[in-house]
């Protein structure tokens, strides 16, 4: 039996809260603000589980303004193709303004969302399905639990005045405090979540929230 299994979902006891902040040099002073950050961060991996990848934030706004470009455009053209007797009827049903007016309003309106749209499918010049290599920035679609564990924790120590280490000397050979960290939280997530193995993306996400905390 794993020592996942043997433990409640998301629980991280007072002994271990204390030996990661020994590990990671949180204040003593600190040590509160970091247990209920830290905390937080294994409930957030639980709940995400094995098969988390972060959602796609811009899709929903992609296809609602999508929608309301095309709900425009079909307004538009449906007053273009009315007769004359029944463009005078929609003047004298409006209870203000005049009727190209509104038609200027409808044109406004397709062409903010077809931009919106526009702007998200381009993001940074970059075709939304272009081929290529995925980004790897914290917020982007695609990642998993392991990985925004790994973010929550970075910002969790700083917000506490610790610091997880990692200095490499030669090939093979790696000390500081970083590793040993992660090694520790292994057994405190659900079974499938665990940190990324690759010290480059480790050390990419400490990056990433030392940017954030600032």
């Amino acid at each position: 039996m794993s020592k996942q299994s043997e433990r409640a979902a998301g629980t991280v006891t007072d002994a271990e809260i204390c030996d990661l902040c020994q590990i990671a040099k949180i204040p003593e002073a600190n040590r509160e603000i970091f247990a209920a950050d830290f905390r937080a961060a294994i409930a957030k991996a639980n709940r995400r589980g094995a098969d988390y990848r972060s959602p796609d934030g811009a899709a929903p706004i992609i296809a609602e303004a999508n929608a309301v470009s095309a709900a425009a455009l079909k307004l538009l053209r449906a007053i273009e193709e009315c007769g004359a007797e029944t463009r005078s009827f929609m003047q004298g049903m409006l209870l203000d303004g005049v009727l190209n007016d509104r038609i200027i309003a409808v044109n406004d309106l397709f062409s903010a969302s077809d931009l919106i749209a526009d702007a998200l499918n381009n993001a940074n010049g970059k075709p939304r399905n272009a081929k290529g290599r995925p980004s790897t920035e914290i917020g982007n679609p695609g990642l998993p639990a392991g990985d925004l564990f790994v973010f929550d924790v970075f910002l969790s120590v700083n917000h506490a005045g610790g610091k997880l280490t990692l200095n490499e000397t030669g090939r093979d050979l790696v000390r500081g405090s970083l590793l040993l960290f992660f090694n520790a939280c292994r057994p405190l997530l659900p079974n499938g979540v665990a940190p990324p193995a690759s010290l480059s993306r480790l050390k990419d996400i400490r990056a990433q929230a030392a940017g954030r905390a600032e």
